[in-house]
């Protein structure tokens, strides 16, 4: 057996003295199992912390350079490196690895930051009674978008409403969507949508000037926006700021009666029609003796008057409801619409025509003009003539009687009703009582 000691080396190359380096090797023989000779060399580091450090090479090179590392290893970490076990060591090789892909980390003692973190992280879960894999699958959920999928509220507005014309929806609904969307963005446009907390969402709704139907229809809009932004995985699943928490109900105010124009001022206003914007006459008695939505009244044709039924058909592509239905014509509106009856073509004024006509009546009819007033007109004034909300109901295209039956019963009297659907062309001051040929 031969022993080779470590090799010596002059300390800063000077001369001045030599010293001999910590560790020996030595070559070893033993006979194997078939009786041949096997050879190896050991690598003897001696004692640290009460423990010898040694191990086996096949070739003497290997084992010189590990004694190599292990007094660099002494030299620059001190006894306690040798504490570790050879797995915790790789590990922690291979955490040192993991870390240099993070530039803004402590130069000095990374695994003790680290460490120190993992530590602080841990004592948080364990007050929440949570596990790592809790934390992980949370950060997965509601971690943000990457880089290139975030939005300014700016941009995630006009994708929305580029989606929303691509699904059908109305140039009316977009524009109503389009102008109080315009509001979030006149605030918040420059902001990420990731940056919209719940706690900004409220301040915006808070802050709107108007009646409580008002700021529900912001945040119908809003919220509407944000649940795209969910979809399109802009902002975290679930975490739509403008949805509104269990219990959280809407505003809360007092009944508001609809208002309504009173027999007189319908009286007024067709008059004035009759003699100074006639065109408008056919539109105005649609309104006030079928109920029709202003967006209706706009767009219904002459092909949907049925003189011969006595219906006007609602389709389905000016409806509200997308739904087709049938209203009965009374024999004072017949009376109205047969002066200016025609083969096709659009009943009332397009474009601008239709407000200056409108504006025209508003200021000089001598009535007070009321915003929906010409369908709640109608509402108020059948519910007193029938007394039957479900058959009211279904001539307004309403899904259910109940809000007929809570807002219009008893706001008009019989004889009200009686006065209201008497109304007939003729002269100013008179009601004509007339009785149409089917």
């Amino acid at each position: 057996m031969n022993t080779s000691a470590g090799t010596l080396e002059k300390p800063n190359g000077k001369g001045k003295g030599k010293r001999q380096l910590r560790g020996k090797i030595r070559e070893r023989e033993w006979k194997g199992a078939k009786g041949d000779i096997k050879t190896c060399w050991q690598a003897d580091f001696g004692q640290v912390n009460g423990r010898r450090v040694i191990k086996s090479f096949h070739i003497k090179e290997d084992a010189e350079n590990w004694l190599r590392q292990q007094r660099l290893l002494l030299a620059d970490q001190g006894h306690a490196a040798f504490s570790m076990t050879d797995a915790r060591r790789m590990d922690a090789i291979r955490a040192l690895e993991i870390l240099s892909r993070f530039k803004d980390l402590p130069r000095s003692s990374v695994l003790e930051a680290v460490a120190k973190t993992y530590e602080d992280c841990r004592g948080l879960l364990v007050k929440s009674n949570a596990s790592i894999p809790d934390a992980v699958r949370y950060y997965v959920k509601m971690r943000p978008p990457e880089v290139e999928k975030q939005r300014t509220v700016a941009d995630a507005v006009r994708d929305y409403v580029v989606d929303a014309g691509s699904r059908g929806l109305r140039k009316t609904t977009l524009k109503d969507m389009r102008f109080h969307l315009d509001g979030f963005v006149k605030t918040h446009g420059h902001m990420l949508v990731t940056e919209i907390t719940r706690e900004t969402a409220q301040n915006f709704i808070a802050g709107i000037k108007g009646a409580p139907a008002t700021k529900r229809l912001y945040r119908r809009y809003c919220h509407g926006l944000f649940s795209f932004c969910e979809d399109r995985e802009l902002v975290p699943e679930g975490q739509n700021p403008f949805r509104q928490r269990r219990g959280q109900g809407k505003l809360r105010q007092d009944g508001k009666v609809p208002a309504f124009f009173a027999v007189a001022d319908v009286q007024k206003m067709m008059r004035f029609a009759e003699q100074e914007v006639p065109e408008m006459v056919p539109a105005l008695a649609l309104g006030f003796f079928a109920g029709l939505r202003t967006t209706e009244l706009r767009q219904i044709e002459w092909s949907a008057v049925k003189f011969d039924q006595k219906i006007v058909t609602v389709s389905p592509s000016i409806a509200k409801s997308r739904s087709v239905r049938n209203v009965e014509m009374s024999d004072g509106l017949i009376a109205w619409l047969l002066p200016y009856r025609k083969e096709s073509g659009c009943i009332a004024p397009q474009d601008r025509a239709w407000w200056t006509a409108q504006e025209a009546i508003a200021r000089r009819s001598g009535a007070k003009w009321i915003k929906n007033g010409m369908r709640h007109s109608f509402a108020t004034y059948h519910v007193a003539k029938y007394g039957n909300p479900a058959k009211t109901s279904y001539e307004l295209g309403h899904n259910s009687p109940e809000l007929l039956f809570r807002h219009y019963r008893g706001l008009a009297t019989a004889q009200d009703a009686a006065k209201f659907w008497q109304i007939a062309p003729g002269q100013e001051g008179q009601l004509i009582q007339l009785s149409v040929p089917a």
